[in-house]
């Protein structure tokens, strides 16, 4: 039942992670919250945590630059619902809503319900059921950090509505299986 907002970083990819409303490590769990104004709602590491019936809205860019400045786009970005990088993890019957955010670095828009953020270690196991999306960047997105697996994990009774993607795989680093 807590209410979470206004967290924002300095606009520097070095700082990102200070725009987190809520940073969670393995063997929590976050239930009933409202999180907004933030540039990333909810980033979860560790396993065995669980993230339930939330809601996330109205985020804002974490780290940005103008596109001509030659900037690493794994560097930059924001206005993510929640990160997750662990195994083991369940999200559920959370809403997420204008997870989405105007972009310099490639003149559109970031962010999104979820993503994953898989590791040299890897990541499986995660569980997302039951979450509502409306006027986000888009609902899902794995990305990577270095070399590793994902795998094993359960996608089902999401609803996505008047997002630019339903699934955004980075498959450059990252194996699927």
């Amino acid at each position: 039942g807590l209410y979470l907002g206004g967290s924002h970083g300095d606009g520097s990819s070095a700082n990102m992670g200070k725009g987190v409303c809520v940073m969670m490590g393995g063997t929590s769990i976050l239930q009933n919250c409202e999180i907004t104004n933030c540039d990333i709602g909810i980033m979860l590491s560790g396993t065995g945590s669980k993230v339930l019936n939330n809601y996330v809205h109205d985020l804002t860019m974490a780290a940005d630059a103008p596109a001509d400045a030659g900037v690493n786009i794994n560097s930059v970005g924001g206005a993510e619902g929640i990160f997750v990088n662990g195994s083991n993890n369940e999200v559920a019957y959370n809403s997420f809503v204008n997870c989405i955010a105007k972009a310099e670095w490639d003149n559109s828009y970031d962010g999104g319900a979820t993503e994953v953020s898989i590791g040299s270690s890897g990541v499986s196991g995660l569980k997302i059921h039951h979450n509502y999306s409306n006027n986000s960047c888009g609902f899902f997105e794995v990305s990577s950090s270095g070399q590793g697996l994902f795998s094993d994990s359960e996608f089902y009774n999401n609803v996505s509505v008047d997002s630019g993607w339903m699934m955004l795989l980075q498959i450059n680093n990252t194996t699927l299986s």
